[in-house]
Protein backbone atom coordinates (compact mmCIF):
# COMPACT_ATOMS: atom_id res chain seq x y z
CA UNK A 1 0.00 0.00 0.00
CA UNK A 2 1.67 3.33 -1.09
CA UNK A 3 1.77 5.97 1.43
CA UNK A 4 0.66 9.17 1.71
CA UNK A 5 2.32 12.35 1.50
CA UNK A 6 1.69 13.17 5.05
CA UNK A 7 3.13 9.81 6.26
CA UNK A 8 6.40 10.75 3.63
CA UNK A 9 6.79 14.12 5.52
CA UNK A 10 6.54 12.59 8.56
CA UNK A 11 9.19 9.86 8.17
CA UNK A 12 11.67 12.17 6.37
CA UNK A 13 11.01 14.25 9.15
CA UNK A 14 11.83 12.09 11.81
CA UNK A 15 14.89 11.37 10.03
CA UNK A 16 15.87 14.65 9.96
CA UNK A 17 15.75 15.20 13.75
CA UNK A 18 17.70 12.13 14.19
CA UNK A 19 20.66 13.64 12.05
CA UNK A 20 20.50 16.65 13.87
CA UNK A 21 20.44 15.08 17.43
CA UNK A 22 23.76 13.26 15.83
CA UNK A 23 25.25 15.83 14.07
CA UNK A 24 24.87 18.24 17.82
CA UNK A 25 27.07 15.34 19.18
CA UNK A 26 30.29 15.35 16.57
CA UNK A 27 29.84 19.33 17.03
CA UNK A 28 29.89 19.01 21.06
CA UNK A 29 32.81 16.07 20.79
CA UNK A 30 34.64 18.49 18.34
CA UNK A 31 34.09 21.65 20.38
CA UNK A 32 36.14 19.08 23.17
CA UNK A 33 38.52 17.63 21.04
CA UNK A 34 39.40 21.15 20.02
CA UNK A 35 39.80 22.60 23.55
CA UNK A 36 41.74 19.76 24.32
CA UNK A 37 44.56 20.65 21.46
CA UNK A 38 44.26 23.75 22.53
CA UNK A 39 45.24 22.71 26.21
CA UNK A 40 48.34 20.74 24.64
CA UNK A 41 49.22 23.54 22.66
CA UNK A 42 49.34 26.07 25.25
CA UNK A 43 51.75 23.48 27.41
CA UNK A 44 53.84 23.08 24.51
CA UNK A 45 54.36 26.82 24.21
CA UNK A 46 55.35 27.24 27.48
CA UNK A 47 58.01 24.49 27.22
CA UNK A 48 59.11 26.32 24.12
CA UNK A 49 59.41 29.34 26.23
CA UNK A 50 61.59 27.41 28.80
CA UNK A 51 64.05 25.95 26.23
CA UNK A 52 64.67 28.79 24.63
CA UNK A 53 65.30 30.61 27.51
CA UNK A 54 67.78 28.01 28.86
CA UNK A 55 69.14 27.99 25.31
CA UNK A 56 70.08 31.32 25.61
CA UNK A 57 71.29 31.50 29.01
CA UNK A 58 73.55 28.97 27.69
CA UNK A 59 75.39 30.61 24.85
CA UNK A 60 75.63 33.41 27.02
CA UNK A 61 77.55 31.23 29.52
CA UNK A 62 79.47 30.23 26.62
CA UNK A 63 80.45 33.69 25.41
CA UNK A 64 81.28 35.23 28.48
CA UNK A 65 83.53 32.11 29.13
CA UNK A 66 85.42 32.74 25.97
CA UNK A 67 85.79 36.38 26.54
CA UNK A 68 87.09 36.06 29.40
CA UNK A 69 89.37 32.70 29.12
Amino acid sequence: MPETIEERTARVEGILEQMDKRLTNIEGELIRIHSGIDQVNNRLDLKFNWLIGIMITMWIFLIITMLFK
